[in-house]
């Protein structure tokens, strides 16, 4: 059994312990609050953890034009259909029309399409033009086109040029890719 004077000690104990935990409950909920209070005024900055991250869309290659430069239309026209896009209206030229300058195949594949200019009379490649898809036939950014095309604007292999229309130099139809 506890004295008297035990009892009271413990009893003060128990009552300063008590109070103990009062405040030092009401200081880590103070400190939770103000916390939560300032997180809220706190504007959105890249390093807060509660911004969104923008989605970025990834362009695959449709096409892989590096892989076609310096081949032959016979060849071009295999790989290209051989990597799933339809010919669009591929006619052979005439004998007549083998003296033309140049003649002209059109591919598609995923709504973009890929026109290849080439000589009739030795079936070699002169160019490619990469059109955008837009419905417009327009498009502001011309480097989602080297993403298509699976290009990079420094190669030394070839020269990539954007085409502008000619009534407005601020947007592009397409690209046109020539062998260097």
């Amino acid at each position: 059994m506890l004295t008297g004077f035990q009892s009271v000690a413990l009893s003060t104990i128990k009552t300063l312990n008590h109070n103990k935990m009062k405040k030092t409950l009401m200081i880590l909920l103070a400190t939770l609050f103000a916390t939560l209070a300032f997180s809220q005024q706190k504007p959105n900055t890249p390093n807060n953890s509660t911004m969104k991250q923008p989605t970025t869309q990834q362009i695959k290659a449709v096409y892989n034009i590096p892989a076609l430069i310096g081949k032959k239309i016979d060849e071009v026209k295999k790989m290209i259909i051989a990597g799933g896009a339809s010919a669009n209206g591929i006619e052979e030229p005439t004998k007549a029309q083998l003296n033309l300058l140049d003649w002209d195949w059109s591919f598609k594949k995923d709504g973009y399409e890929l026109q290849i200019t080439f000589y009739p009379k030795t079936r070699v490649v002169k160019e490619f033009f990469l059109a955008t898809n837009d419905p417009s036939g327009r498009t502001s950014d011309y480097k989602k086109l080297l993403k298509i095309g699976n290009l990079v604007e420094t190669d030394l292999k070839y020269k990539v040029e954007p085409f502008h229309p000619l009534d407005n130099k601020s947007v592009y139809t397409g690209i046109l890719i020539t062998k260097k």
